[in-house]
């Protein structure tokens, strides 16, 4: 079975510049990566179904 997964990090949590987290921004953060996700993965199915 050969598995795929993703990940998209919002916060690196960097020890030098920690701030409380902001839901509003981890979410912008997310939904500002999902185009680029989107066009990742529907490659790596084009490819999959291409073999």
């Amino acid at each position: 079975l050969r598995v795929f997964g993703l990940s998209v990090i919002t916060d690196m949590c960097l020890p030098d510049t920690l701030k409380p987290a902001d839901i509003n921004e981890i979410i912008a953060f997310a939904n500002s990566a999902q185009p680029k996700l989107r066009a990742l993965v529907l490659a790596v199915l084009q490819h999959e179904a291409a073999r």
